[in-house]
């Protein structure tokens, strides 16, 4: 039996940890009529509720459509290498239940690199003659690479 519907594909991707994964799920033409797929993530190297929020769902594909959204938040703890999580994506179907469209790819890949560190400099202000009497007030600021403050 063939299946109506187009091909479905999710893409691989690469983000700093703190920034949301956002993956692209594609179809190989607009839909022909409004559809649903279940998604799930999955640990490689990255544990969901420690370097990303990991769940489950339904993502819902309108008649017209030739791509979709997942997304993601990811979390900044100060890893030294990348890590990896997946989403699987499956059971594609219109809204009486049957099956719609053929999955070409059902596995995309997040690679959470850490994050980029936006300090560039500290800007100190001490005070050129001190009282005994009194304390100085030394300020330091935290700059990045424009020189905007952090």
């Amino acid at each position: 039996n063939d299946v109506p519907g187009p091909s479905i594909s999710i893409n691989n991707i690469s983000v700093s940890a703190g920034e949301q994964a956002n993956f692209t799920v594609s179809l190989s033409e607009p839909a022909g009529r409004d559809f649903e797929l279940d998604y799930n993530t999955f640990d490689i190297s990255a544990v969901a509720g420690q370097n990303y929020v990991g769940r489950s769902g339904t993502l819902a594909i309108s008649q017209g459509s030739s791509s979709a959204s997942l997304s993601f938040d990811t979390v900044s703890t100060g890893q030294t290498e990348d890590l990896q999580f997946y989403v699987l994506i499956g059971s594609a179907r219109d809204g009486n239940g049957n099956r719609y469209g053929i999955f070409n790819s059902q596995v995309g890949v997040a690679t959470i690199t850490p994050a980029a560190s936006r300090l560039a400099r500290f800007d100190i202000e001490v005070p050129s003659t001190a009282s005994v009497c009194n304390s100085p007030t030394i300020s330091v600021r935290a700059l990045d690479g424009s020189g905007q403050l952090i």
